[in-house]
């Protein structure tokens, strides 16, 4: 029984204090935040939605951002295998060009047109005039 008037009386005691603070609490002034200060009531509520607006800006521009960096991503990644592309060809060409020197370098051998042009009844050691100085 003991325990029960006491929780009973702890109730009291806090209802009490709870009615008394509530008797105060109106008489004091509650402060005014800053972003409110010169609002009349009418306006007071208008300021959360101004402030969206910032944050939708913000949340644009950090979305706009994100987009950017992956599309240069891509691009880069699009760049990289177009010039690795580039590089093989380029090295493919190389090799073609060293190809195509030996084959020209084979075929100005002076051995080489001299063997050429004994089937095709060509005499070496020919005099050559040049009718130009005359």
């Amino acid at each position: 029984m003991r325990r029960t008037s006491l929780a009973h009386a702890s109730n009291a005691i806090a209802s009490t204090a709870q009615r008394a603070w509530q008797a105060v609490t109106p008489a004091l002034p509650r402060p005014v935040p800053a972003r409110l200060a010169g609002l009349d009531a009418s306006h007071q509520g208008h300021v959360e939605i101004d402030r969206l607006g910032s944050y939708l800006a913000i949340f644009a521009l950090v979305g706009a951002c994100l987009l950017i960096s992956a599309w240069s991503r891509i691009d880069l990644r699009r760049t990289s295998v177009e010039l690795h592309r580039a590089a093989a060809a380029y090295e493919s060409a190389q090799a073609e060009n060293a190809r195509l020197q030996l084959e020209l370098a084979t075929m100005r051998d002076p051995s080489r047109l001299q063997q050429a042009a004994l089937p095709l009844g060509l005499v070496p050691n020919v005099p050559v005039v040049d009718l130009s100085t005359r």
